[in-house]
């Protein structure tokens, strides 16, 4: 068996992606589950073959302890960890070829707490990797690009995965994706910024945009992939 992580921040399209995934898998005749690790999601685009929701409830959780949403959520994710014996058990079951992991629109409850790279290090499989989606909404300025690909980096470093970074929604930013203005975005916010004396943080800026394609740090996707 193979493990997909696929992480991201908020709003990137994750359960999408891992629902394209599962697609795509089983039209080449590729049989993948699907594991959903988000224990405060309501809807998902695809059905779930282990869904951590089985394990714990966040509104039980918020009434048995006085906690509210983002409290019940942080706990919902160290219990998980407490059941990852069961949830192997129940990935032994459905044995698939691909197991694709759908993890926590909050990224910093799954990438920075310990009970996070507890699960993907208790996960038996014979290869793991981890996706990182790029918000294509969100990186349209060198600025939001380099902290994304620095968060990216981050969770790359917790998580311990090889990892492979892929824009997403590129299809609905159309033009501000554009790597020519990008270019001409972080040239002018340099010029506007030597004469403050923060010359050394927009030009690390500029150069990282502008090699950042010849570095290959992400590759796109469609949203309607």
């Amino acid at each position: 068996m193979k493990t997909i992580f696929v992480t991201g921040t908020a709003g990137a399209g994750k359960s999408l992606l891992t629902s394209k995934l599962y697609e795509y898998y089983t039209k080449n005749g590729t049989f993948a589950a699907v594991l959903n690790l988000d224990p405060g999601v309501r809807d998902l685009p695809y059905t779930c073959d282990i869904d951590v929701r089985d394990y714990v409830d966040i509104i039980d959780i918020m009434q048995q302890y006085n906690l509210g949403p983002n409290g019940a959520v942080v706990m919902a994710n160290d219990l998980i960890a407490s059941k990852i014996d069961e949830i192997q058990e129940q990935i032994g079951k459905v044995n698939p070829d691909y197991l694709i992991v759908d993890t926590p629109g909050q990224i910093e409850l799954f990438a920075y707490r310990s009970s996070g790279r507890f699960i993907t290090e208790n996960i038996l499989s014979e290869e793991k990797m981890n996706i990182f989606l790029f918000d294509g909404a969100l990186i349209t300025t060198p600025v939001n690009f380099v902290s994304i690909a620095l968060l990216a980096t981050s969770i790359r470093l917790r998580l311990n995965l090889p990892t492979i970074n892929i824009i997403t929604k590129t299809d609905l930013i159309g033009s501000k994706l554009r790597y020519s203005r990008m270019v001409r975005q972080s040239e002018i916010i340099r010029k506007c910024h030597c004469q403050r004396g923060r010359w050394r943080d927009i030009q690390f800026n500029y150069q990282y945009s502008e090699r950042s394609e010849s570095w290959g740090v992400c590759s796109r996707i469609n949203s309607s992939l």
